[in-house]
């Protein structure tokens, strides 16, 4: 489950500073109400990263004596999350490495699953993980599965050299899929869920403003940091950056316009014989 941005040294303050832009903020994504749980049920943060979302689980359960299980494939960012928490605050949030296609979960032991910003980085086992997922939910249970179409390949740019670096980077073997949204009901459907239990909500993500574009520039220059070993081999260590400086300087262009296609997928899995 190797990804760029599980063993790159900022990924811990990339995620951290992605978090307080407007177009990732997690009550944007899931609204408070939805996640006030009754006492004693079971949470997953698969692929937790930073921890944020399992906290902004927490918070909205002080009082209900929930377990939350933050899940990720890197060691790096279980001990980085491990440090972001207030162990008194969040003492019902428990940490640990997992493979999410091999989780050590029991069967149908978990009421709420949510899977945020990781189908992208993991674009040749999506379905795997997508049934581990669901082997765990239990019936009843749902699973929110976010994403977006479109990161890096969506500005619209005139610069002729830009898209062709970019069109070199969609025909690679880059392993990251731009555009996974458009499969995740099918890797939802063939692990189990109804079609009929799957509700769509698109949340469009904007950066037209000057603020979201500095916010997003700078997230940027952190993912180049982390993507030059895969890119070099394609572009050579000049024209990476090249590419870099292009990326960066056109997203600043204000004739230009970014923007992210952000899904929210609703599962629910309902009992044999309920379909």
């Amino acid at each position: 489950m190797s990804s760029y941005v599980l063993e790159s040294e900022n990924e811990i303050e990339r995620l951290d500073y992605q978090s307080k832009q407007r177009n990732y903020l997690p009550e944007n994504e899931i609204n408070k109400e939805d996640i006030v749980l009754p006492k004693g049920a079971s949470v997953l943060d698969a692929g937790c990263g930073s921890g944020l979302f399992s906290r902004y689980i927490a918070d909205q359960n002080l009082e209900n004596d929930i377990n939350i299980y933050a899940i990720d494939s890197s060691l790096k960012r279980i001990e980085a999350a491990k440090k972001k928490y207030n162990k008194s605050t969040y003492s019902n949030i428990f940490f640990n490495v997992q493979d999410l296609r091999k989780l050590t979960l029991k069967d149908n032991s978990i009421d709420i699953i949510v899977c945020r910003y990781v189908y992208e980085h993991i674009k040749d086992i999506c379905q795997e993980v997508t049934d581990e997922l669901f082997r765990v939910l239990k019936p009843s249970g749902i699973l929110y599965v976010i994403d977006a179409d479109g990161i890096l390949y969506n500005l619209d740019t005139e610069n002729k050299k830009l898209n062709e670096y970019l069109n070199i980077i969609k025909e690679s073997d880059f392993n990251y899929e731009g555009n996974i949204c458009k499969k995740i009901p099918r890797y939802l459907q063939r692990s189990g869920f109804s079609k009929n239990n799957i509700f769509i909500t698109p949340k469009p993500m904007l950066f037209f403003e000057n603020t979201d574009r500095i916010y997003e520039k700078k997230i940027w220059d952190m993912r180049f940091e982390q993507i030059e070993g895969l890119l070099v081999p394609l572009f050579g260590e000049e024209g990476f950056k090249e590419f870099a400086e292009l990326y960066s300087l056109e997203l600043q262009n204000s004739e230009n316009f970014l923007y992210y296609s952000k899904f929210i997928f609703k599962a629910t899995k309902v009992q044999e014989g309920l379909h």
